[in-house]
């Protein structure tokens, strides 16, 4: 049997047979909280004490007591109908518990929890909305309490507390029919606003595991409590190879390192391209669980509450749980080919062991089906820019090879292709291959040359005449301007120092890092006439403007100043003798002219050497004994002849008298050219290419008298033939005035060889005649001839 005494109350009724009692508010809740009775007529009895109330009496006479064993059953019951109403809502963060308090007594154990709705507004469409899942209630859940004490689960907490962190209010919705008060009434639609609290016992948010995904770059993080992951800062994470750090066996994330998880109890962790790669890269870490722990700092996340996590720090650090080794072959992303500075670079998208770089492996082309291939030298140098970037150092003949040929001179002419041996990533895992003919990878971009050519060497043959320059690249031989090039003495060039600028030549026509320029016979003349230049190497300077060659981009080449000439790396002497190749003679200036296949050294000339002769192979013929040179070294060597050879082969009147008879001889060692070689012997005459007969009339240069002997000695100007005097036309004058004695001579004997000189013979009567005709040859003074 159950009872419940009332604790107070009022009545506003006036005195009379009726009144009306007015319950308090704790009584008529305890009244509702009861289970047993007062829900029906048959299950609500009354009894009271006499004390109860009184009659109007004067006496006040009480009335009569009603005890419990005889207590009266009420006559009309009016039972609850009112649904219950939720009025708050109290959540406690520290225990999980979600506390519902109601207006009036219900039945926690009739509560349905799907029907418990969190949600963000009052509305009766929320943005959000989050039903309970089955939980269980708390001990102190009882039916007929006003309030009831739900045990959230994990899953709904955490929805809770993300709510709670996003939301400016959060609000707990009981749909109708969530639960039934002690008179069996379902509830109506209701709304309370949560209020929460933590308490100071409350476990600061940590870290309690995390596992690594090295094929995909993933870092996953669990927490003993929701975390806001909008707060992540991914550079208080330390991935490490021990529970203690140790020196270069640790990492830390950058900021490009990202999360896109909500808040929860895990987050997944995006590392970056970088972090990712530098793991692979750090000795020993990450390579097994065994190496592989993480410490990460207060600051790395907060709560929803906005606290810090709990740091895990150095020497309290946690192993992973998992480990997932990369298995990925290392992928070529995209290269570069940098035609300025010769380098290619690869990257690709993870970090790649640097030493097992196979540059063979790798082969440049000008289209993904090519039809111009270029396999790079496994000597090519190359080296790690970082752990994902290769430069390879490009060959001079590869770069040659690329400009020579235009292959990958442009994006669209520029593809690679390597195979699956030409490297390896940290973990051995050998990179996928690009074949030539399906996947073979365009340039992301190709940088043009811009760099000038640089004359980096030169030579000088003077054997044959040809200077060789050499360029720091291939350039474009149809570019080269033989004008622009000059030669001199010393590197540095003063106001006297011998120089010469071509003027032309013959030039390569192969574009090449190495062109030449056979110099005209006017250059190589010009060169071996000027004393003290390119007479070998240390006399022997290139000098260039920029205007000499272009590179195969069309770069003009860098210019060799004239203040630091560049000294010829090789030079060869002209070993060549010089040939006498034609002559001429002009018997009228006494000139000979001598021309030789090249510039002779004119001191060197032996002109007792030279013969000239009348026919090839000829019996009349006449060696020099003399004559002077006029003029420097030249090819050309003009001989002045002396007096005495001109006489001497004027006398001869088979030789040198027309063309067809004047031919030339010489023997060996007559002449040397510049660089001291002697000339060869003629195997023949040459014959005279040009002659210039006498046509100066000879003249008597002197004469004398012998009035003893009687005979008159002339001397000519040159060999006459005396065969053609006639003595008649020579008169004697005692006097150069007039009127003076004269006389004219009737005859005389001579010889008639051709001679410079004659004496004639007077006769007896000439010479008795001028005896008489007195002052007329009586001495020198008074003796003149006309």
């Amino acid at each position: 049997q159950s009872t419940l005494t009332l604790t107070g109350g009022s009545t506003l009724s006036s005195n009379g047979l009726v009144i009306v009692l007015q319950f308090t508010a704790v009584d008529f809740l305890n009244m509702k909280a009861a289970l047993s009775f007062l829900k029906d007529r048959n299950h609500t009895y009354v009894s009271f004490p006499s004390s109860f109330i009184a009659d109007t009496t004067y006496l006040k006479n009480p009335i009569n007591s009603i005890g419990a064993s005889s207590a009266q059953q009420v006559r009309f019951f009016d039972p609850d109908t009112v649904p219950p109403l939720l009025i708050s809502a109290y959540l406690d963060l520290t225990f999980n518990k979600l506390m519902l308090s109601f207006n009036e007594p219900v039945l926690p154990s009739t509560l349905l929890y799907y029907r418990v709705i969190v949600q963000s507004t009052l509305a009766m469409n929320p943005a959000v909305l989050q039903p309970l899942h089955n939980t269980s209630l708390s001990s102190s859940s009882v039916d007929g309490s006003t309030s009831l004490t739900i045990q959230v689960i994990p899953q709904d907490l955490l929805a809770l507390k993300i709510y709670l962190r996003s939301m400016q209010s959060c609000f707990v919705v009981l749909q109708n029919g969530s639960l039934l008060d002690t008179s069996f009434n379902p509830n109506l639609y209701s709304v309370a606003n949560i209020v929460t609290s933590t308490t100071g016992s409350a476990a600061a948010t940590s870290l309690t595991s995390f596992s690594l995904d090295m094929n995909a770059g993933l870092l996953h993080l669990t927490f003993n409590d929701v975390v806001n992951a909008s707060t992540f800062f991914a550079s208080g994470v330390i991935i490490q190879n021990a529970i203690y750090r140790a020196p270069n066996y640790y990492y830390q994330l950058t900021l490009g390192s990202y999360t896109q998880s909500l808040d929860g109890y895990s987050i997944t962790v995006q590392l970056s391209n970088q972090d990712l790669n530098q793991i692979k890269v750090t000795p020993d870490l990450a390579t097994q669980l065994a190496d592989t722990w993480i410490t990460c700092s207060a600051e790395t996340l907060k709560d929803v509450n906005g606290l810090n996590i709990l740091a895990t720090a150095n020497g309290n650090a946690i192993m992973a749980s998992q480990l997932i080794l990369d298995t990925t072959p290392p992928r070529l992303s995209n290269f570069t080919l940098d035609l300025n500075a010769n380098v290619l670079y690869l990257t690709f998208n993870e970090a790649v062991n640097k030493n097992t770089f196979v540059p063979g492996s790798v082969q440049l082309q000008n289209a993904v089906t090519p039809t111009l291939t270029l396999q790079l030298n496994n000597a090519t140098p190359s080296a790690a820019l970082n752990s994902t970037v290769i430069a390879v150092y490009l060959i001079s003949s590869d770069v040659n090879y690329l400009t020579v040929t235009g292959l990958a001179t442009h994006v669209t002419n520029a593809f690679i292709s390597l195979s699956n041996a030409s490297i390896v990533d940290i973990v051995g895992n050998a990179a996928r291959a690009t074949t030539n003919t399906s996947s073979a990878i365009q340039a992301s971009a190709v940088i043009p040359d811009g760099t000038a050519p640089r004359l980096v060497a030169s030579a000088l043959d003077m054997n044959v005449g040809t200077l060789y320059l050499t360029f720091s690249e291939t350039v474009n031989a149809a570019t080269l301007d033989a004008l622009q090039v000059t030669i001199q003495s010393q590197a540095v060039r003063t106001l006297s120092m011998p120089t010469y600028t071509l003027t032309g030549g013959q030039m390569s026509i192969t574009n090449s890092t190495v062109v030449y320029i056979r110099l005209t016979l006017n250059n190589t003349n010009a060169l071996e006439q000027i004393s003290g230049l390119a007479t070998s190497d240390a006399s022997t300077f290139i000098v260039i403007t920029n205007l000499t060659i272009q590179d195969m981009s069309g770069n003009s080449n860098a210019p060799v100043p004239s203040s630091s000439g560049l000294k010829v790396s090789s030079f060869i002497s002209n070993m060549v003798p010089p040939t006498l190749q034609n002559f001429t003679l002009d018997l009228n200036s006494n000139t000979m002219v001598l021309y030789f296949s090249e510039t002779v050294d004119v001191s060197t000339l032996d002109l007792s050497q030279v013969t000239l002769q009348n026919e090839t192979l000829s019996t009349v013929n006449y060696t020099l004994t003399g004559g002077t040179v006029i003029g420097n070294n030249a090819p050309q060597v003009v001989v002045y002849l002396t007096t005495a050879d001109l006489n001497e082969v004027k006398k001869m009147v088979y030789l040198a008298t027309r063309l067809e008879n004047t031919f030339l001889n010489i023997n060996y060692g007559t002449v040397a050219d510049t660089f001291g070689n002697r000339n060869v012997a003629l195997l023949s005459a040459l014959p005279c290419s040009l002659y210039i007969g006498d046509a100066t009339g000879p003249s008597v240069s002197s004469f004398s008298l012998d009035m003893n002997q009687g005979t008159l000695a002339l001397s000519f100007s040159e060999t006459v033939r005396i065969a053609t005097l006639n003595v008649t036309y020579i008169t004697l004058f005692s006097s150069t005035a007039i009127p003076a004695q004269n006389y004219t001579l009737k005859g005389g004997s001579h010889a008639i060889a051709p001679q410079p000189y004659l004496t004639i013979n007077l006769t007896l009567s000439d010479l008795n005649e001028l005896k008489r005709l007195h002052p007329l040859a009586d001495s020198a003074a008074f003796t003149y001839m006309s």
